[in-house]
């Protein structure tokens, strides 16, 4: 590298905007620079951010990564005005003062050849990109749009006139093809009647966006190609650098939605006769265990040992818990989740209403979060419920009246079941985990299903808490 009199020499007068930044800190500007950004002097630009002169840091980014020239890229710097100065950057490694730097040199593109340059460029890439694209003059739309006041292009008249006023520059290859011409004659008048009665809500919401000074513009709406085929399309609008304030040039890219959305209506109709299937099912699920429980039923009432028959309509209540689970989701719109206080509520209810709770004093309270609980975890928790309801009922009240208490809450990370009464409370030599009963080892059976922590108080009355994680595994 040259000596750095040499180099400050050269780069002072060169034609070429130039500057230098160590670590993203801009330590040199020459005075093409100052002068194509519109400051008075380079200290100005001095100690700034490299990247406060870029509009859009990601350009910035790239040409700080640089470590060699690279091929150039074309971006927007922030001139003292606030205006965009459109160049083609360059970096260059180099030392300064000793330390490592970046030269970044900036081409003006906006005018001479380099700009018949960047616009051949441009009319390239247009062309020949595989995406439909439009270039629209809009400047007609914009004068008529702030003569009248964009409050009024609710008016379907004033939205009509502005559309009829878009000038189409040029069409793509890909547009053609996508609105069915034969060529982009075609199209240049054909912007109304593409863009109907059903898009005409996206374009006064772009008009609106362009007078609040946005420059792009995304949107989703319906087209009709000129054989009158409907399109379901994407609009993705951008005003070109430089043209913000006349939007006489607007390009406006157009992806075609049709096939995703035909895939997305198939598959939302096969998931509604699945939806019914499932539904269908969960009701005959239903129906069959109504009828297993009136089977016991029927089988109960000839049986005439008391004792018997009181396990016959234990093994009923059991049944009925399952079916509850089956009739709520045929009725709710989830197949797959479960709103827990309401199931709670129905199989403590049914229990109570079945072994004459009200009749004999006593009460049940049921508070509950709104929680609707995968069934893995809704079912072990209504048959845990039945289970020591059933047993609070057959023995905590014999000579007295009292309260039944279901709560379940979610406590942090994880959900709190208990289950309790203020009755004459469990005998202290009866272990609920090696108990010889069907209903509470069924408890611990669902408790292991749950993969939860019991806890069991005897006084006063009997309480049984269950802690476990929200999402079983």
């Amino acid at each position: 590298m040259t000596a750095e009199p040499d180099f400050r020499t050269l780069v002072e007068h060169t034609p070429v905007a130039m500057l230098v930044h160590q670590a993203g800190t801009i330590v040199y500007v020459n005075p093409r620079l100052v002068a194509a950004l519109g400051y008075r002097e380079p200290g100005a630009l001095i100690g700034r951010a490299f990247e406060d002169l870029f509009l859009g840091h990601d350009i910035a980014s790239r040409l700080i990564a640089r470590d060699d020239a690279g091929d150039p890229i074309a971006t927007r710097l922030v001139r003292a005005d606030g205006s965009a100065w459109w160049a083609e950057a360059s970096a260059t490694a180099i030392e300064l003062e000793a330390r490592p730097a970046t030269l970044i040199t900036l081409r003006d593109l906006t005018t001479g050849a380099a700009l018949r340059e960047s616009e051949g460029r441009f009319w390239s890439l247009f062309s020949e990109s595989p995406v439909p694209l439009w270039e629209h003059d809009m400047s007609s739309v914009r004068s008529f749009l702030v003569d009248a006041g964009g409050d009024q292009l609710a008016r379907p008249e004033v939205l009509a006139e502005a559309l009829q006023r878009v000038r189409v520059i040029a069409v793509n290859e890909a547009a053609i093809e996508l609105f069915d011409a034969t060529v982009a004659d075609d199209l240049v008048t054909a912007l109304p009647s593409i863009f109907g009665e059903e898009s005409r809500w996206s374009f006064r919401a772009l008009w609106r966006a362009l007078l609040a000074g946005e420059a792009r513009f995304e949107a989703e709406t319906i087209a009709t190609t000129l054989q009158g085929k409907i399109k379901h399309v994407s609009l993705r609008v951008s005003v070109i650098p430089g043209h913000e304030a006349t939007w006489s040039r607007v390009v406006m890219s157009i992806f075609d939605l049709t096939r995703h959305e035909e895939a997305e209506s198939r598959i939302r109709s096969a998931l509604r006769e699945k939806e019914v299937l499932l539904r269908e099912v969960h009701h005959r699920v239903k129906n069959n265990l109504q009828v297993i429980s009136s089977l016991l039923n029927l089988q109960a009432s000839h049986l005439e040992d008391p004792e018997v028959r009181a396990l016959f309509a234990e093994s009923q209540n059991r049944v009925h818990a399952i079916a509850l689970v089956h009739e709520r989701l045929y009725q709710t719109k989830d197949l797959a989740r479960l709103e827990i206080g309401e199931y709670l509520t129905s199989v403590t209810t049914a229990l109570c209403r079945a072994q004459n709770g009200l009749e004999r004093g006593i009460t049940a309270v049921i508070e509950t979060d709104t929680l609707e609980l995968p069934l893995d975890i809704a079912i072990p928790c209504g048959l845990i419920v039945n289970e020591l309801v059933t047993n609070a009922l057959k023995y905590a009240f014999p000579d007295r009246v009292g309260t039944i208490h279901v709560a379940l809450h979610a406590v942090d990370d994880h959900l709190e079941l208990v289950v309790a009464d203020d009755g004459i409370g469990l005998p202290g030599e009866v272990d609920p985990r090696n108990s010889k009963t069907l209903g509470l080892d069924l408890v611990f059976t669902f408790a292991e299903q749950l993969d939860a922590t019991v806890t069991l108080v005897r006084e006063p009355g009997t309480s049984f808490r269950f802690a476990f994680q929200m999402a079983q595994t």
